[in-house]
């Protein structure tokens, strides 16, 4: 729903923004056995008064810090150091901790017990909030709130402990450390990041805000407005349609990751107590079709039918399986085809990584040749190996200029500096490269030692693995040719 936002209900999340603690337990009573956070090896439980200043879950006396990007609360003792970098990580390197920022990082706040981490605070740029899942257990559900301007996500781990905190300012990000790494105890941790505030405010309204996590996340981005104490009427709002009623349980029913799903929350004299099952739950198996679920769900199923993998790599044969159904039919290879085409026509950087790869398998593995589908990849293509395979299977006859403008658009690129995975995306764009190099090896030399030269002056690592393999590409190629012009040469 566009616009589920009026006035009424901006007012409750910025009244809540002022509720105090109570606004972000959705669940109820937290249910947790404290062995997240609090742990401290035995070098640090030797440091005299630290076993018992790790322990404690209350204090009474707390610092106010503030700057000009944040304000922080944390507890008062002569046991915690604050240390302010500006965009420094070695604080943050510790065994089995991790960060969790993204570069480039404007400033970290780390809390200091002994040489262990406290806590743990990052402002880094960003456009918007990280969605990663990090580890240590799964985010179940998020809720939201405006503060001083700015979007507050809290993530709950099951049972409704904060495992992490974010606030999104303009082109600015506040990431907590999540709670489940750090030394402090589950409720300082919570008391600390309640007092978060970025001081550089989103240039976007509260209504703006909440219509973007609405569209982003669907149901689930919707339901995060849902606080404890909002009105029955002003839930409905929120949700953009009325909750059916069974037995003092509401109920909305919706889409959350293209699978049917609902929301049950228990609402006593009209108002909010907690929400059920831990957030939206999902309610069925069979994605809702158009979607990208249902589209990759049946992808994979054609071609397990279509081509039964009877051996694995290695030749030796695989473990049967029971034939997930008939080899699809001309129509519904047709309807997939549908489908994809419309999920291809305006898709995000993130959805045309799925668009394309659905895209390569109707073509390689079900001979589909929709000039819809081709389109597609001349309009939103990035220059992969499954790109090409689409074009040259569908007779494109720009194969050899498509490729040498991507080559030149990945000039641009940077892989090696892309969070939270750059090994991944320097391996996965280095492997791209090499096969439009391989391929106009084939089709111009002379361009292609062209493209090698320019890929190794940008010192990308990337381009630089896929230089190296198409040097070699070309100098065998050489020696073919040059075998080639001698053997010809008339023998006298």
């Amino acid at each position: 729903m566009a616009k589920y936002l009026v006035l009424a209900i901006v007012g409750l999340v910025l009244g809540n923004a002022m509720a105090g603690e109570s606004w972000w337990r959705v669940f109820g009573e937290i249910r947790s056995d404290n062995s997240g956070g609090g742990y401290a090896d035995e070098e640090i439980a030797s440091v005299p008064r630290m076993k018992e200043f790790l322990a404690a879950t209350t204090f009474d006396e707390w610092t106010n810090f503030e700057d000009d990007l944040v304000k922080l609360s944390y507890p008062k003792s002569d046991l915690l150091k604050l240390e302010v970098n500006d965009g420094k990580q070695d604080n943050l390197k510790q065994d089995g901790t991790r960060t969790g920022a993204e570069n480039p990082i404007q400033r970290i706040y780390v809390l200091k017990a002994g040489n262990f981490i406290y806590g743990a605070f990052v402002v880094a740029k960003a456009d918007w909030l990280d969605d990663g899942n990090g580890s240590c257990g799964p985010m179940v559900h998020h809720v939201y709130q405006i503060k001083d301007g700015c979007l507050v996500r809290f993530s709950l781990l099951p049972g409704g402990a904060i495992k992490r905190a974010q606030i999104l300012g303009d082109k600015l990000r506040l990431m907590s450390f999540e709670g489940s790494h750090l030394l402090c105890r589950r409720e300082i941790y919570e008391q600390m990041i309640e007092s978060l505030s970025l001081k550089i405010k989103h240039p976007w309204s509260a209504a703006q805000l909440q219509d973007e996590t609405g569209k982003r996340y669907s149901m689930l981005g919707r339901a995060g407005w849902l606080h404890p104490g909002v009105s029955l009427a002003d839930a409905n709002k929120i949700m953009g349609a009325d909750a059916n009623a069974v037995g003092g349980i509401y109920r909305w029913t919706g889409v959350w990751n293209d699978y049917p799903s609902e929301l049950k929350a228990e609402f006593k004299d009209g108002v909010l107590v907690k929400l059920l099952n831990e957030g939206v739950a999902r309610t069925g198996e069979e994605a809702v079709k158009g979607s990208f679920s249902w589209a990759e769900d049946r992808l994979e199923r054609y071609t397990k039918s279509a081509h039964p993998v009877t051996e694995n790599p290695d030749g030796t044969p695989v473990d049967p399986e029971p034939p997930p159904g008939p080899p699809p039919t001309a129509a519904q290879i047709a309807d997939l085809t549908e489908v994809v085409a419309a999920l291809a026509q305006k898709p995000t950087a993130d959805e045309w990584r799925r668009c394309a790869n659905l895209i390569v398998g109707l073509v390689e593995d079900h001979a589909v040749r929709d000039p819809r589908v081709m389109r597609a990849v001349l309009d939103h293509g990035v220059g992969s190996e499954g790109e090409l395979s689409v074009l040259e299977k569908c007779g494109y006859g720009g194969v050899e200029k498509w490729i040498e403008q991507k080559l030149t658009a990945m000039l641009g690129e940077a892989p090696s500096k892309i969070e939270p995975s750059p090994i991944v995306e320097i391996v996965s764009r280095a492997y791209d490269a090499t096969a439009l190099l391989r391929r106009l090896v084939e089709l111009n030399p002379a361009a292609a030692a062209g493209r090698v030269r320019a890929l190794f002056e940008t010192r990308e690592r990337a381009w630089t693995l896929a230089a190296i393999h198409a040097r070699i590409c070309l100098t065998r190629n050489s020696r073919s040719n040059s075998s080639q012009r001698v053997c010809a040469v008339p023998l006298k």
